[in-house]
């Protein structure tokens, strides 16, 4: 059946709005079913910073009896250390479910690390390169480590764990969509006869290990997609989105702890360190790395949802975190150092031209910390078109801190020039007034 020209124009609109509303963010290959989980902020818990010395690098805590002596019959005194945390936590040995203050909110953590979803519910998310190559591509395998104490729930790996950034072995960064399971994946990995991977996360600990075909180089980082938890018979229309990336803790070189509570209201979000040197109006950027994204957010609401905008204001997670969408987080980023600049994307894109599309000199060349990035859509060359949907903060390294879009919010892109979503939509740069 052909359409009629009205029902065309109708689909062209529809089509239009739609990208419009998803500000020319990466849609990751996921589809979002009803799920049980991921019921509150994702955090990260260190027991400790700095552990205190312990086994033979410590104190001796005390003398044990050991072998009588052949002689005199009377026993050795051999000496007995403190064990890991415990002079820390005492007998209880390892830490106890409420950690020390070294945690970590928002949907940012480190390869290796044990993310805790919910009071029940904690997964440690990792990824290796293997020595299987296909043509161009490697093998990889993503490893999610669960810690179920509630009951079983639905999980599809297949559709929920991407790997979504690779870097060559002559430093460039490969990303956008990332690269999900595969049947051929699964058959070099010896495993084209799971189930994959499995249907559901068990009660209890169990692991699961994802083949991953992705081109050469290292694992950078790994995303988890979780279906949100809804009322029987709905489907919520967002999810909690989990990145681990290849980076070391600052602050504790641990995994973390499994089964933390938190007593104590949940502490001010911590960003990933901006890059050196960054401007102020950067390193207030980066702090917001991991908030959440609403429609028309400033800053100044809680992620509470919109019942006039569907998808992208429901934030159902993370209800009490002051949200952003991606002309407000410039906005507010600028206001934190006492300069007021326009809001939406459209008015910021008016601000003094530093670069733009079809130019012959390179951004990198010219482009400042600070700049404003602004993006269109693009057509089937890869040149931008239409209007500007979408803009970001320049950070230095060829780095945007941006607000993308719902579930992912306030995130970084490394590499953004090069990038091969953001790079052809790339209109113009824009230098607000610094004071």
């Amino acid at each position: 059946m052909t359409a009629r020209p009205a029902s065309r124009i109708v689909i062209v609109l529809i089509c239009i709005l739609l990208a419009t509303l998803l500000l020319g963010c990466i849609t990751l290959p996921w589809t979002v079913s009803q799920g049980t989980v991921a019921q509150s902020v994702p955090r990260w818990a260190c027991p400790t910073a700095t552990p205190k010395p312990y086994a033979e690098d410590g104190p001796i805590k005390g003398y044990q009896d050991g072998q009588p002596d052949p002689t005199t019959g009377i026993p050795q005194q051999v000496p007995e250390y403190y064990v890991v945390w415990e002079q820390e936590y005492g007998y209880l040995g390892n830490p106890p479910p409420a950690p020390t203050p070294y945690t970590k909110l928002g949907n940012g953590f480190y390869l290796g690390q044990i993310v805790n979803l919910s009071p029940l519910l904690d997964v440690q998310g990792d990824v290796r390169r293997t020595e299987v190559m296909s043509g161009s591509l490697r093998l990889y395998a993503a490893q999610l480590t669960w810690h179920n104490r509630g009951a079983a729930f639905p999980f599809s790996a297949a559709r929920q764990v991407v790997l979504s950034a690779i870097q060559r072995a002559d430093g460039a960064r490969l990303s956008g969509n990332g690269w999900s399971w595969s049947l051929a994946a699964a058959r070099l990995a010896g495993r084209a006869d799971e189930q994959t991977l499995r249907s559901a996360v068990p009660s209890g600990d169990s692991e699961v290990i994802v083949p991953l075909l992705a081109p050469d180089g290292d694992p950078q980082t790994l995303d988890l997609q979780l279906d949100l938890a809804g009322q029987a018979g709905n489907v919520d229309r967002g999810g909690l989105r989990v990145q681990w990336s290849r980076a070391q803790e600052r602050y504790c070189d641990h995994a973390g702890t499994i089964a933390a509570s938190y007593n104590d209201p949940a502490r001010p979000l911590q960003g990933p360190p901006p890059p050196a040197n960054a401007t102020d109006v950067v390193a207030w950027a980066y702090a917001q790395v991991g908030r959440p994204y609403c429609w028309g957010g400033k800053g100044n609401a809680a992620c509470a949802g919109n019942p006039n905008i569907g998808y992208a204001d429901a934030c159902p997670s993370r209800q009490g975190l002051p949200c952003w969408d991606c002309s407000g987080l410039a906005w507010g980023a600028y206001n934190s150092v006492g300069v007021t600049i326009s809001h939406g994307t459209s008015n910021q894109s008016r601000y003094p031209l530093v670069w733009q599309a079809g130019s012959a000199v390179e951004p990198t060349s010219v482009v400042q910390p600070g700049d404003l990035l602004l993006f269109t859509g693009a057509n089937a060359n890869g040149q931008p078109v239409g209007s500007i949907t979408h803009v970001g903060l320049y950070a230095g390294d060829d780095t945007l801190v941006h607000a993308a879009n719902y579930p992912d919010g306030v995130i970084v892109t490394p590499h953004v020039f090069e990038n091969r979503y953001y790079k052809p939509r790339l209109a113009l740069i824009t230098r607000p007034p610094r004071s």
